[in-house]
């Protein structure tokens, strides 16, 4: 099959075999926008090429995950992912404040202020640093909040993290959070060491005993959930943030089925049958969607300075792109025209670039002529 594409959209097409093991063409492709001061958008000229490897915000699995390879064969839902700074109202310091990330169906027609109805509110607490102090024993205080005026929305500045719980340099023993190894906030116990490293109880407690005596604070997380505030230690919370969660976190790996000897021996390499396609969504669980409109409209709330937007709100209206996959198959005499599926929304503050993916799926057959990927825009 010959793959063409026009625009100035850089797109691939490539071959993948399904769970079921079927082979599949995947076209994907990308289209990046600049984000001007009120939120208005420009098309970058020339356009980023597609990614095909994970970009972290710094050493690699130590810290979170800023951008992930478009290169994914297919997405279940939509994965809507913000990479921004908290920024406290008036640009004041303050102790606690809250974010908010919401998207309405466009109402009124294109440019219209109207809003339709609402398709996601999602909304985080921020604090300023805090920290957990070793009060004696097993007891741990959440200190009070210091005043910051801007907090970095990613998840090393959320609950988890990954403790070194002794001091061997040959073989450390290492407790980690398994949704978010890579946050803050955990502190170790015998019962976790026992658990989650197989630990006899004696040695746990040990170990957490000796850890204890050399750590006297250790810092809390500064990101929660709306309605979930961290009270105390040890209190498990639900992942919060915006931004990619990696493949091996387990709020994404547990979807990636089970890779062992039965499957060497009767499945690879295919994949796991329990495999779940939701796996390939990289967003927050409670920021994928079942479908997205190309017009819809995102207004984020406190992730810009006062300077740029008086209310603090920057509202993006998605540019209403609508790439359209033309497919010959010799065997029928018609072309036929398969919509692209906007599949993966990423506004990016930090760089003030937007990027859509859009991504389909067809049977790899032997009569395939051609797909051509016209990258129109809606009327």
């Amino acid at each position: 099959m010959d793959f063409l594409h026009t625009g100035l959209h850089p797109a691939l097409a490539f071959r993948h075999r399904n769970a079921r093991g079927e082979p599949r063409r995947v076209v994907v492709s990308r289209a990046t926008f600049d984000i001007g001061p009120t939120g208005e958008l420009s098309r970058c000229t020339p356009q980023p090429p597609l990614s095909f490897r994970e970009q972290s915000f710094g050493e690699v699995l130590a810290t979170p995950v800023r951008h992930e390879s478009d290169i994914a064969p297919e997405k279940r839902k939509v994965d809507v992912i913000v990479n921004a700074v908290a920024h406290a109202p008036g640009g004041r310091s303050t102790t606690r404040w809250d974010v908010a990330l919401r998207i309405f169906a466009q109402a009124g027609g294109p440019g219209s202020d109207k809003r339709g109805a609402v398709l996601l509110d999602h909304r985080l607490s921020v604090t300023g640093p805090r920290a957990f102090v070793h009060a004696g024993g097993n007891d741990w205080r959440l200190g009070e909040p210091s005043p910051a005026a801007q907090v970095p929305l990613r998840y090393d500045h959320a609950y988890g993290g990954t403790v070194r719980v002794d001091e061997d340099e040959a073989l450390p023993v290492l407790l980690a959070h398994d949704d978010n190894p890579v946050g803050c906030g955990l502190i170790p116990t015998p019962g976790a060491l026992e658990r989650d490293l197989g630990l006899p109880g004696e040695r746990a407690a040990k170990l957490c005993k000796r850890w204890t005596e050399r750590t006297r604070a250790v810092r809390a997380p500064q990101i929660e959930r709306q309605g979930s505030p961290l009270s105390a230690a040890h209190q498990p919370l639900p992942l919060a943030g915006w931004g990619f969660v990696a493949k091996h976190w387990g709020s994404r790996h547990r979807h990636a089925g089970t890779f062992d000897d039965a499957w060497r021996r009767e499945r690879h390499p295919l994949l796991p049958l329990d495999f779940d396609a939701l796996y390939w969504n990289g967003a927050h669980p409670d920021l994928q969607l079942d479908d997205l409109p190309t017009d819809a409209v995102l207004e984020l709330w406190n992730v810009v300075p006062p300077e740029r937007a008086q209310n603090q709100m920057l509202r993006i209206a998605l540019p209403s792109l609508a790439p359209l996959l033309r497919v010959r198959d010799h065997r029928f005499s018609n072309e036929v025209g398969i919509a692209m599926r906007l599949d993966t929304v990423v506004v990016d503050l930090l760089d003030d670039r937007l990027t859509l993916l859009f991504r389909r799926d067809i049977a790899d057959r032997p009569s395939l002529d051609y797909a051509h990927l016209d990258f129109g825009e809606a009327a």
